[in-house]
């Protein structure tokens, strides 16, 4: 009888960590738009279609989409590792207009960043000289690279940023971890060939 009953806890206990297991294995699948930032391109694409994107080119494998985006116009960036083909990367551009709509739009998508993923885990905004915040001249410090609005948000299994970008848009990335690994490691092979 003693036999049985340890085999049952056994089997049971089993059972339960292979379902934790399963759990956190969803868990860790960054997504974007409920679709996980993973797996062919292809497939990746028309999930997007099915959310409302279009597709508006391809160029250099990297797909760019035209959608809606937290309620808002966007570009859609899809970037693959560079051999199998594999969506390591998402990057969503919108907005524009001056620097207080640019900030404005910023904030707004860093908060609803920060109430689904917490506190940010690292967050810069600040400018370089020349350059400073009230000299009117906020534009163009963003396009010669002397501004930095960036918050860095660190899900399981992947990274997220939220930036104005050098573009004068409000820019968000997903980066799937292990697939950025892999295209690192593809590049890396790529140029150990032509070696």
């Amino acid at each position: 009888m003693k036999i049985v009953l340890s085999f049952l806890i056994v089997i049971l206990t089993t059972l339960s960590l292979n379902a934790q297991v399963k759990q956190d294995s969803i868990v860790d699948k960054l997504k974007f738009n409920g679709v996980e930032i993973d797996g062919n391109i292809d497939k990746f694409v028309n999930k997007m279609k099915t959310k409302g994107f279009i597709v508006k080119e391809t160029k250099d494998d990297i797909v760019t989409m035209l959608g809606e985006f937290i309620g808002k116009e966007c570009r859609l960036y899809v970037i693959p590792t560079p051999k199998s083909k594999i969506v390591c990367k998402v990057a969503i551009f919108f907005g524009g207009g001056s620097w207080e709509s640019l900030k404005r739009e910023y904030h707004n998508v860093k908060d609803l960043f920060s109430k689904k993923y917490g506190k940010p885990s690292n967050e810069y905004e600040f400018f370089k000289d020349p350059y400073y915040e009230g000299d009117g001249y906020e534009l163009q410090a963003l396009k010669n690279d002397k501004c930095v609005y960036a918050s860095f948000y660190t899900p399981k299994g992947g990274a997220i940023m939220v930036e104005i970008s050098g573009a004068c848009t409000v820019s968000v990335s997903y980066e799937n971890s292990a697939n950025m690994d892999k295209a690192k490691q593809e590049r890396e092979e790529s140029a150990m060939d032509e070696i």
